[in-house]
């Protein structure tokens, strides 16, 4: 995975378009082919689906396979991450 930069200093977002400024602030720190999901915030049922759907576990990770299945989940994402995504992709 090679070194990871740092990330910078980034305020939580109170609004949608604060979200989506974050995820453009880090998505040039992102290798290869990567999908970064900005979650809804919005008042009412639909306010963070995903964070609702995985739970509330702001610094994990979810590895999903193409079938759509959750292969892996780090609790605080980290380096391992990787031996993770070499084994699904074997």
């Amino acid at each position: 995975m090679g070194g990871v930069p740092a990330l910078p200093a980034l305020a939580q977002p109170k609004t949608y378009d604060g979200r989506v400024q974050n995820a453009l602030d880090v998505v040039p720190l992102l290798e290869g082919e990567q999908l970064l999901i900005v979650d809804d915030l919005t008042p009412g049922e639909l306010n963070n689906p995903v964070w609702c759907t995985y739970g509330p576990c702001p610094n994990c990770a979810f590895l999903i396979a193409q079938d759509g299945t959750i292969d892996t989940v780090q609790t605080w994402v980290g380096a391992s991450i990787q031996d993770a995504i070499d084994a699904l992709l074997q």
